[in-house]
């Protein structure tokens, strides 16, 4: 027998708060960058009361983090990304290009969320806090690329010798910096770039195997 979990009206009412803070702070990070957004400011754009965003948040760079962790996942529902059903996809790639596309598919689609809200922490890395969340997202991407590796070397992909060396490349190979460059400055289309992750990862993987 199937049990349905009820949701209070209350955490109903209080998620949607949560969901529109965040959403106007998206905006006016992006829009305005991190120093120059107030917490009346994002308060006003989310049209609820100062005290309630100190209230749910805290501080400034607490949204900051929010906004980055939800335009990495793409939703605000409380599964880490390595908890994700393609990350166990991922699990059981029988060929490299099974796990090329998937990463291609998901890292690169991350990479292209979180690029706008990356570029305000970069801009904004000059106030210590937000130079430490800046440390913390990339020690977090470094960290998923060895765990998304080791998947590949427990799947018989990958050498485990060479785990190491594949895990930088990937680090690099999937970052905001390569979308930033390629697309962004150099002029290549979304899906020029999602192509060529998915073909240079395949590549990688192989060079990697035993």
């Amino acid at each position: 027998m199937l049990h349905t979990v009820k949701i209070s009206k209350k955490t109903i009412q209080a998620r949607a708060t949560r969901r529109k803070i965040v959403e106007s702070a998206r905006s006016l990070f992006t829009e305005s960058g991190f120093i120059s957004t107030t917490i009346a400011d994002v308060a006003k754009g989310a049209g609820v009361a100062t005290q309630t965003v100190y209230f749910v948040f805290g501080n400034k760079v607490s949204i900051l983090q929010t906004v980055f962790d939800q335009a990495v996942s793409g939703d605000d529902e409380p599964i880490p990304i390595l908890e994700r059903p393609w990350v166990k996809d991922l699990a059981n790639a029988k060929t490299p290009e099974q796990a090329s596309q998937l990463l291609a598919v998901h890292s690169g689609a991350i990479a292209i969320r979180a690029t706008p809200v990356y570029r305000v922490i970069l801009t904004g890395a000059a106030d210590p806090d937000v130079g430490n969340l800046l440390t913390e997202n990339k020690r977090r991407r470094s960290d998923s690329f060895d765990y998304f590796v080791n998947l590949l070397v427990n799947a018989g992909l990958v050498d485990p010798e060479k785990s190491k060396l594949l895990a930088d490349e990937f680090y690099l190979l999937f970052s905001e910096e390569s979308y930033m460059l390629l697309v962004e400055e150099r002029g290549w289309t979304q899906v020029e770039w999602t192509t060529w992750l998915e073909q240079r990862s395949t590549q990688l993987i192989r060079s990697a195997a035993h």
